[in-house]
């Protein structure tokens, strides 16, 4: 249980119960993409890890823009979901965001990066358009869902952690057991079978997120957190 200085509480148990009153249940989505499904990054479990992604000078480059970004960051807060089966919906949250900049855009816009990844996906990916830094101070979290349409996979580069090396520390928890079911009946079950990814600056997770639901737990008590995070495209 978080509790806001607003007093707003967020327990991630009681997300179905209190978002139920705050939004209908879609279950209007198309089916999930056969090709994302049954694609070699499925097959490996939907969430692969890069120790090193970006060589040394290209992920100083990413940490000084995620940095001089800070202070445009725009903090949101949204108790209620938008409940959706499949992708997309609106998600409670709290954390900060902001725009990312020309060296985040350069840097995933490699050809050879997505070579890379298409190979590792076993499926073809482009950048998907510009992306994002995420600023996770603690209690921010960012409730489950399934990344929307255009982002079919997600790298999400680890670029601080005030928390890493230590056993106070939450991030990324990710459920691909439940790829291919709907999300209320993950939100239904008591306890789902799911994986907590943790990642120290500079490693990167290469993330099925348009399949695979999956979730920022609220950060701890001391723990600061900012993430670049980058949608690719399947070419499905």
């Amino acid at each position: 249980m978080m509790i806001f200085a607003d007093g707003w509480r967020y327990d991630p148990d009681e997300e179905s119960e209190r978002t139920a009153a705050l939004g209908p249940i879609s279950r209007a989505e198309p089916p999930l993409p056969r090709a994302l499904l049954d694609s070699e990054l499925m097959r490996r479990g939907g969430c692969l890890f890069i120790d090193s992604l970006l060589p040394p000078n290209l992920l100083t480059g990413l940490c000084a823009e995620a940095n001089e970004l800070q202070d445009q960051a725009r903090h949101t807060i949204w108790p209620g979901s938008l409940q959706v089966d499949w992708r997309g919906g609106e998600p409670a949250r709290s954390y900060a965001g902001a725009t990312g900049g020309p060296a985040q855009t350069s840097i995933f816009a490699s050809p050879d990066l997505a070579n890379y990844i298409s190979k590792i996906c076993g499926i073809r990916v482009k950048l998907a358009g510009v992306g994002s830094f995420s600023y996770y101070e603690p209690g921010d979290f960012l409730a489950l869902h399934r990344d929307i349409v255009a982002c079919d996979i997600t790298l999400l580069t680890c670029l601080r952690d005030t928390a890493t090396d230590t056993s106070d520390r939450r991030g990324l928890r990710i459920y691909p057991a439940y790829a291919r079911l709907p999300l209320t009946q993950l939100r239904a079950d008591d306890a789902p079978a799911h994986i907590d990814v943790y990642l120290d600056r500079g490693q990167t997770a290469v993330l099925l997120g348009g399949i695979v639901p999956h979730e920022v737990l609220p950060m701890t008590a001391d723990q600061h957190r900012t993430v670049s995070v980058v949608c690719m495209t399947a070419l499905v």
